[in-house]
């Protein structure tokens, strides 16, 4: 499992009453964009991470009922750029874009998400059900309109989630995630071939550790979390089963509670990624920055820093909401995205 892939249970058990966005163990206001741009950059796989759920942590302004994401295939000749949509015999033509469809509720909560590509093939859906308190209580996932299974959650008297059940297509349970006393772990049901993860806290509520065991009990991996005096997660450091370090991420915040930088440190290399936001708190340029340890660790050697500048122009409807992206890598366009959204009136 990669350095990142330990969330897999994080983002449930940090969510907010606030529905605040929580991603990695961290809740943010207005750091969507960057953290989906350091996923890319680092390669980081993880499980369980999913859409944000309200119109606040879409970054969305307005009484907003839906948003269509579409990707374009960027033309640039005579000094002119525009985009097309690509035909659909060649849904990879940008290692696979995938537009998206959300659908949300009077009261700002996603009801509906689909991802597709492109061409429209490859339909997969999530239908959202809340309980009278506004709570998540059902999710139901579809591809191409069959169901595939179905996340239920349960929660305490402050609204923190204390279970977490997965139903198959079939509607039979497959796993659950309960709180046990001051840790959350995970109760493999049927053949037992589930790993068991435990979460440890301290007195702030915020998670400090989390330990994969296998069903015999073998460690499989642990992972610590370090935050700031606001409460901000900003370390995680891996460990393997023989407790050697494989990783350390760290997150630098601006003076609005966004990220401003992320770096991640291995063996083998230092990534570094750089962020810049326009006044509507979208990223509009990253800067990635690449060096081999060994070149840091000999001082004999000339360290070689691969950097990569991406940039994003943007332009608002009335709400303040974006309905066009270009993105470009170094000064050459990659893609456009344009955004249909629709309004409550």
């Amino acid at each position: 499992m990669s350095v990142m892939g330990i969330f897999s249970f994080t983002k449930y058990f940090k969510r907010s009453p606030l529905k605040k966005f929580s991603f990695f163990g961290i809740t943010f206001d207005y750091a969507v964009n960057s953290i989906l741009i350091i996923v890319m950059i680092f390669g980081l796989n993880f499980v369980g991470v999913s859409q944000p759920l309200s119109l606040n942590e879409a970054n969305l302004k307005g009484k907003v009922k839906s948003v269509k994401v579409q990707h374009q295939k960027v033309f640039n000749e005579n000094d002119s750029i525009w985009g097309e949509v690509p035909p659909d015999n060649d849904p990879f033509w940008f290692d696979g874009c995938i537009d998206t469809y959300s659908v949300f509720d009077k009261d700002g909560n996603l009801i509906e998400y689909h991802t597709y590509f492109t061409n429209g093939a490859d339909d997969n859906e999530t239908k959202n059900v809340y309980d009278e308190d506004g709570r998540l209580a059902y999710q139901n996932f579809y591809s191409d309109k069959i169901k595939t299974g179905t996340l239920k959650y349960s929660y305490d008297e402050i609204d923190r989630i204390i279970a977490i059940e997965r139903f198959d297509e079939n509607d039979i349970i497959q796993d659950r995630v309960v709180h046990i006393r001051n840790h959350y772990q995970k109760i493999p049901l049927g053949d037992g071939h589930n790993n068991v993860y435990v979460y440890k806290y301290n007195s702030k509520g915020e998670c400090i550790e989390e330990r994969s065991l296998l069903p015999d009990g073998e460690i499989n991996y642990r992972n610590m979390y370090f935050y700031d005096d606001n409460s901000r997660q900003n370390r995680i450091v891996s460990f393997d089963k023989k407790n050697t370090m494989l990783a350390t991420v760290g997150y630098k915040y601006d003076k609005k509670g966004r990220i401003s930088s992320a770096t991640k440190i291995t063996s083998l290399k230092k990534s570094v990624v750089s962020f810049k936001y326009d006044y509507e708190n979208n990223v509009v340029l990253t800067i990635s920055e690449e060096i081999n340890m060994e070149e840091l660790r000999d001082s004999n050697k000339k360290i070689n820093k691969s950097v990569e500048r991406t940039s994003s122009y943007y332009e608002y409807d009335d709400n303040g909401n974006w309905i066009f992206r270009l993105f470009k890598v170094e000064k050459e366009p990659k893609f456009i995205q344009v955004r249909e959204i629709k309004y409550y009136h």
